[in-house]
């Protein structure tokens, strides 16, 4: 697992993804997201950490994060949803954005993918 941080931003669009060692597997499986994401156009920085289980500590963190960006609960309507529910909100718009942490081989996180946001 690799924490994927979504920041949105027009113009420009970038993604930061926190991964592990450099030549791991996780920096193995960024770097391809890095390239495919790229190549529509969206700007990507990879963060790498040796010590992998110090990525699931920041998401405890993503609520700075989200703060420097003007993201606050009075600008925001927080939802809690499932990874199916959140996949169906995207794709109808329902809401703009989705935090989830999940292997990149996940059959929901593929179908986001697809998704052209």
């Amino acid at each position: 697992m690799f924490l994927v941080f979504l920041y949105l931003q027009v113009p420009p669009r970038h993604i930061v993804i926190e991964a592990g060692a450099k030549g791991g597997s996780f920096d193995t499986t960024a770097l391809l997201l890095k390239n495919r994401l790229e190549e529509k156009g969206i700007s990507v920085s990879i963060i790498n950490r040796e010590e992998t289980l110090g990525i699931l500590g920041n998401v405890n963190r993503a609520n700075i994060v989200l703060d420097e960006y003007g993201i606050t609960p009075e600008s925001s309507t927080y939802v809690e949803l499932s990874l199916r529910q959140m996949a169906d909100a995207l794709s109808h718009g329902d809401i703009d954005v989705g935090f989830f942490l999940q292997p990149t081989n996940n059959k929901i996180v593929a179908e986001i993918g697809t998704y052209g946001i």
